[in-house]
């Protein structure tokens, strides 16, 4: 029993050994992996020791030259002997202050050959000038200063391994200890001064050591606690994706779009730019599940998913798995048909993944149903009440036949077409350029017709052909704008005429899916005439050239 119990006390005792054997072991290979960044900070100490260095030795020699000689043999050498140190000690130190200061200017840092060689120089330089004042010093004075200061000044200002550090204090002792009795013949003097340096060197080997495992100890620390804050940050990241994700699809998860939902629809008055919210549904996706199973089904799913994904490109849109087989998109600051454009390409995206479901009555493949709900500022809608009224639009896709989107207009009562029954000319507007001003002025009173067209119910073939005027005569203006400002050489022209290409486009798309039912898009139509062509185009894009114009014409 008895040597049972000392065989377990002994191997716990051998495997605790072991483990602290390896922890040093790794301790070691990371200070060991410290060693360039340690380089690196006694390399940055070098410009400002050499930078004092130089004055010291340029003030103290400065000192002896201009103090007179007392005419005494000894007291000339020491002199002389004092002066020719500083010397050789500020030409070291002016030649490593120019290097280090040469390389603080570049970047990347100089190679670690390079920083070891400037770090020993300095060292050997600071050294050696203590030891030779000292014996220089033993012809007039006893004192060992110069060799006490320069030896506790390497240890405190250089970080290297004491396995380097302490072989080059044991050398120079060595030689302090051999070389004091050439100008120092008291033997007590001698034997006190040796003594004194021998404290010195082995203060300075235990302060190199204790600097050396201080600094590395801070590094590691300081490496070890950015570690801890970067898998910190992971793991908050990953809580993060936990919380406002889905796990199967990798979409917004429903908490998250009850987030962004409330955050935009607080903001759209305020910003005073439409909210669209998308409402998706795989259909008849129970039978698919009922078919296939769940396995398959969530792989069908995570398809729908990035097809959907892949195609809610915009900074700031979010697409979301509300729930189940339910899906949603949230798109601010959107126009109406950006939104319809964007439902029918998901609609076909999800039927080019021809994904098989027999089960459904409304196509061969997994088809979805969509309800489109564009809110136009100001609005005071919840997020109950908006999801009630694109909850009801694809309950019309479904009633309708599915693989379809129904989309309508949300926009407050206060917000009728008497508002916008007529434009109003801002004399902000005028160009100065008369041609310019005159086709802003017709642009304004053909919307004004268009406008009165609208509000009537049966004039769908007469407000297209106003339209179409609308968007010849903008063309006309378009081209006759771009060559004045071609003439007057207008530094943004270029993304003028983007502008002007893409707002033709708009109307264009808009005049080619003109339909019967036009009734239902007029409001789409006005907005974008006061969005685009008014406030974007007149007020904002075309007053930034009048100066320019008012400029050149005021010189005419």
């Amino acid at each position: 029993m008895q040597k049972n119990g000392l065989q377990k006390v002994l191997t716990k005792f051998s495997t605790l050994l072991k483990e602290r054997r390896d922890e040093q072991k790794k301790i070691q290979v990371d200070k060991d992996a410290l060693l360039p960044e340690l380089l690196s900070a006694n390399f940055n100490r070098l410009w400002m020791l050499s930078l004092i260095g130089s004055l010291i030795a340029f003030s103290y020699g400065l000192k002896f030259f201009l103090t007179p000689s007392e005419g005494i043999a000894a007291a000339d050498f020491w002199r002389r002997g004092i002066l020719l140190t500083h010397l050789a000690l500020l030409i070291c130190m002016l030649l490593l202050f120019l290097v280090t200061s040469i390389y603080k200017k570049r970047d990347p840092m100089p190679s670690a050959g390079v920083q070891s060689f400037l770090q020993y120089t300095a060292i050997a330089a600071l050294l050696a000038s203590g030891l030779a004042l000292t014996i220089i010093d033993q012809l007039i004075t006893s004192n060992i200063t110069p060799f006490l200061i320069t030896t506790l000044l390497v240890s405190l200002l250089f970080r290297i391994r004491p396995i380097i550090i302490t072989p080059i204090f044991v050398v120079v002792y060595l030689a302090f200890h051999l070389t004091l009795g050439i100008y120092q013949n008291d033997s007590s003097t001698i034997l006190s001064n040796q003594l004194n340096g021998l404290t010195v060197t082995i203060m300075s080997i235990v302060l190199a050591f204790t600097m050396w495992q201080n600094s590395t100890r801070n590094i590691l620390q300081t490496r070890y606690i950015e570690q801890q804050k970067a898998e910190l940050e992971e793991k908050n990241s990953r809580l993060e994706q936990l919380v406002s994700y889905d796990s199967l699809t990798g979409l917004f998860n429903r908490r998250e779009f009850d987030r962004i939902l409330e955050h935009e629809l607080n903001r759209i008055n305020r910003i005073e730019q439409p909210l669209t919210l998308i409402l998706l549904d795989l259909d008849h996706f129970k039978a698919f599940n009922d078919l296939y199973g769940h396995v398959k089904g969530d792989d069908c799913l995570k398809e729908v998913s990035a097809a959907v994904l892949s195609l809610v490109r915009r900074t700031g849109d979010a697409a979301v798995r509300y729930g189940g087989e339910e899906f949603a998109v949230i798109l601010p600051q959107s126009s109406p048909e950006y939104a319809e454009t964007l439902a029918e390409r998901i609609r076909t995206a999800i039927l080019d993944l021809e994904i098989p479901h027999p089960g459904n009555p409304a196509a061969p493949v997994v088809s979805i149903s969509s309800g489109v709900l564009t809110i136009l500022p100001p609005s005071h809608l919840t997020p109950l009440q908006t999801l009630e009224k694109v909850d009801a639009l694809l309950y019309r896709a479904k009633h309708e036949g599915r693989n379809r989107w129904i989309s309508a207009l949300e926009w407050s009562e206060a917000v009728s077409y008497g508002v916008f029954q007529q434009f109003t000319w801002n004399p902000a507007w005028i160009s100065g350029v008369s041609s310019i001003d005159q086709q802003h002025r017709q642009l304004l009173s053909m919307a004004n017709e268009l406008i009165k067209c609208l509000q009537a119910l049966d004039n769908s073939s007469a407000c297209r052909d106003l339209f179409a005027d609308i968007l010849d005569t903008f063309k006309q203006h378009c081209d006759d704008e771009e060559r004045i400002l071609a003439g007057l050489h207008y530094a943004d022209l270029a993304p003028h005429a983007v502008l002007h290409k893409g707002l033709i486009e708009h109307g264009t798309s808009i005049l080619r899916n003109w339909s019967p039912d036009y009734h239902a898009k007029k409001f789409s139509i006005v907005y974008y005439l006061i969005l685009d062509l008014v406030v974007e185009h007149m007020e904002h894009a075309d007053r930034a050239y009048f100066p320019l114009t008012r400029s050149w014409v005021s010189t005419v």
